[in-house]
């Protein structure tokens, strides 16, 4: 794998960046420096450095994943650009008590384990999320809104505009791989900023979403 590793970092080698900047629209290169792109086609540019973090290893496991090896010379990563301004924060920050050794959905640990991420719901809980569900369409939708009300993460915690019953209930939902007509109605009621434990009655009721007890 590491091999793998560094056969993609040297495929992105002619998209490397003078720019120090995270997210860049630049096309020059200066050494030090890999290229990486979102899902939705942002341009990062990230000090080498990074590629021994255990987040930015993760991200390209999950991109060999689904994309496979990038043939073009271009590395894109199933996040978007939310996300990735996300993890470039907790970098910065030294993450290292903001990633979790707990499996379970919500967690008071400090800790944390590789392959793992840590968000808060916006009543202060802390849940802590296998990185695979940064390709769920809930959870995509989710970072816009965070990003939307809140802004980027500068203090490195991605807090999500919903509480913690909403997140939990949206856990159990990726846990039960729904029908895309269940992903949507839920998604559309984020989209709708109704994103609360006080309107999963009114969706669950409608037969729109399925009722469960936590």
């Amino acid at each position: 794998m590491a091999a793998i590793r560094r056969k993609r970092i040297t495929l992105s080698g002619s998209t490397l960046d003078s720019d120090t900047n995270s997210c860049s629209t630049s096309t020059a290169v200066e050494k030090g420096h890999f290229v990486v792109y979102s899902a939705d086609k942002k341009r990062f540019v990230l000090p080498l450095e990074y590629l021994r973090n255990e987040i930015v290893m993760e991200l390209f496991n999950l991109a060999e994943e689904e994309f496979g090896l990038p043939g073009n010379g271009l590395l894109i990563l199933p996040c978007d650009a939310t996300f990735m301004e996300y993890v470039i924060a907790l970098i910065k920050r030294k993450p290292s008590s903001t990633l979790d050794s707990d499996t379970n959905s919500c967690s008071t640990s400090t800790a944390v384990e590789k392959g793992h991420f840590v968000v808060y719901s916006a009543d202060k809980k802390r849940f802590v999320l296998p990185l695979e569900y940064l390709r769920n369409e809930i959870v995509m939708e989710l970072f816009n809104l965070a990003e939307e009300e809140f802004g980027l993460p500068g203090n490195g915690l991605l807090i999500l505009p919903c509480d913690a019953t909403f997140m939990e209930y949206v856990i159990a939902l990726i846990k039960r791989k729904p029908s895309k007509d269940v992903e949507k109605a839920l998604i559309l009621s984020v989209a709708s900023s109704r994103c609360s434990s006080s309107n999963l009655y009114q969706l669950e009721t409608s037969q729109q979403l399925p009722i469960w007890s936590f």
